[in-house]
């Protein structure tokens, strides 16, 4: 500390120098959470807005990388611009929950939301891919910071690839990250009405068809999704059975637990039980006997 401030007392010092890659010294304090020099950098006047080249990040979205809830404080007391985005969209939120990095305390994650929310950070959908805070989180099955979000005023149904008509749902879907899934539909998240198709017309029953995997089904028969037309053809005139048809391999249990799913949701439209027969086991069981069948 003693050499920084040093070095920042001198005549002429510019303290919003730049690097070659646009990172001031306030940015690279907050990058290694470095509460003391971020401080002494704010009091002698640092600039919190100024972003770097390469991404565009400024020393917000940097405290948030690995976060550090003493310089997320010290930034947001010295004006930092809360809902600063980069050019693809992606704020301080975003970067709190992004994948990008060494795993973080979820405790620590959750806190930094909160700080940032109450501060008034945006959480709607933003950029020119639709960037969305909710979306980020549940590709990291990141449950708890989720449930912040959405108990703060995000909304479950928001389109987070906004070009594509994706929700987060069908994302998570996409990524097979059965516990996002699990939570998103606890929480309330459609997937009929309005937010029924995407732009190529394909249900969340296409998109499960396209990756099809064991966990994610079996969080969608559990759930007993309704009011979802297994026989629903997308833009090129394809059902989910049509696209479940293509893959030459599938991992072990995934075409029964498919064709129980659909046979649920028949079922379902027809107002009648699914059959006994059609059920799956759970596979949870370590007895060889106990595995999916039809």
């Amino acid at each position: 500390m003693g050499d920084l401030g040093t070095e920042i007392d001198k005549p002429g010092y510019d303290i919003n120098v730049r690097d070659s890659a646009g990172n001031t010294a306030l940015l690279w304090a907050c990058r290694r959470g470095d509460e003391h020099a971020t401080r002494l950098l704010l009091r002698k006047g640092a600039d919190p807005n100024i972003p770097n080249h390469c991404y565009g990040r400024t020393p917000l979205m940097a405290a948030c990388v690995h976060p550090s809830l003493p310089c997320i404080q010290l930034l947001l007391d010295h004006g930092a611009d809360l809902n600063a985005q980069t050019p693809n969209g992606l704020d301080a939120l975003i970067y709190l929950v992004e994948e990008d990095r060494d795993p973080q305390p979820m405790a620590k994650i959750v806190e930094a939301a909160k700080l940032l929310i109450a501060h008034g950070i945006s959480l709607e959908p933003h950029g020119p891919n639709k960037a969305f805070c909710v979306t980020r989180a549940a590709r990291n099955e990141m449950i708890d910071a989720m449930e912040v979000m959405l108990d703060n005023g995000a909304d479950i149904n928001s389109y987070c690839l906004g070009s594509y008509r994706l929700t987060t749902l069908a994302r998570s879907i996409d990524w097979a990250v059965p516990r996002s899934v699990e939570f998103l539909l606890r929480r309330g998240a459609r997937y009929t009405g309005d937010v029924q198709v995407d732009l190529e017309g394909r249900t969340i029953l296409h998109r499960v068809a396209l990756n099809p995997k064991l966990d994610i089904i079996k969080v969608l028969i559990e759930a007993k999704i309704v009011d979802l037309d297994p026989d629903d053809i997308d833009n090129e005139g394809l059902t989910a059975e049509d696209y479940f048809a293509r893959h030459q391999e599938t991992e072990e249990g995934v075409e029964p637990a498919f064709k129980h799913l659909l046979a649920d949701l028949r079922a379902q439209l027809h107002g009648r039980e699914n059959e006994p027969e059609v059920f799956y086991d759970t596979l949870e069981s370590q007895n060889a006997d106990d595995r999916i069948s039809l």
